[in-house]
């Protein structure tokens, strides 16, 4: 294979790796805008091993959380740990559990 050839299929792959790129990065932007549980579900579903699968997860974690907060019963708050028992945001769930106990 000449050298030419070589560069020509160099730059095809780094062209088709930007364009790969460019739309994990425009599929992020929308679901943020959108800021959804579906939204960041389905970006994760097809982007498990992008740069911003742990920001989808906290996202989702994050509006798990405020659902839990929306209802505010004990058994929101402790299926949101059932669910996300590894989520940065157990501790709060538990506070909550403590405030609404001690109510």
């Amino acid at each position: 294979m000449s050298y030419g050839k070589i560069l020509t299929l160099a730059a095809l792959a780094a062209a088709l790796a930007l364009v790969g790129c460019a739309s994990v990065q425009s599929q992020w932007k929308s679901a943020v805008t959108t800021n959804t549980l579906d939204g960041y579900q389905s970006f994760q579903t097809k982007h498990a091993k992008s740069v911003y699968a742990d920001s989808a997860q906290m996202a989702i974690e994050h509006l798990n959380l405020q659902a839990a907060d929306k209802q505010h019963t004990i058994a929101a708050y402790q299926a949101f740990i059932q669910e996300n028992p590894k989520s940065m945001y157990v501790a709060q769930a538990n506070d909550s559990i403590d405030a609404l106990q001690y109510q």
